[in-house]
């Protein structure tokens, strides 16, 4: 298993099965079991201060540590 791929699924192992494609540098994130919102914020902010950038669900609503995504993700509770 790819490291940056070992290192998503030991952040996020609630949110489901991750697929990376050719580039690495972009996760697919699956939909799975439910995760509470604070939690699943906390786990995207580690993420992209370490500099993932995340691909959710089947909006593919892009989360980065400088996007609006982010931003409205801070604000959803």
């Amino acid at each position: 298993m790819h490291e940056a791929t070992r290192r998503v699924l030991e952040v996020l192992p609630e949110v489901g099965s991750v697929s990376v494609p050719e580039t690495r540098d972009r996760f697919e994130v699956k939909h799975g079991e439910s995760i509470e919102l604070a939690d699943l914020r906390r786990r995207l902010l580690w993420l992209t201060r370490h500099g993932y950038a995340l691909r959710m669900g089947p909006t593919a609503a892009s989360f980065r540590a400088t996007g609006s995504g982010l931003r409205a993700l801070e604000r959803a509770d």
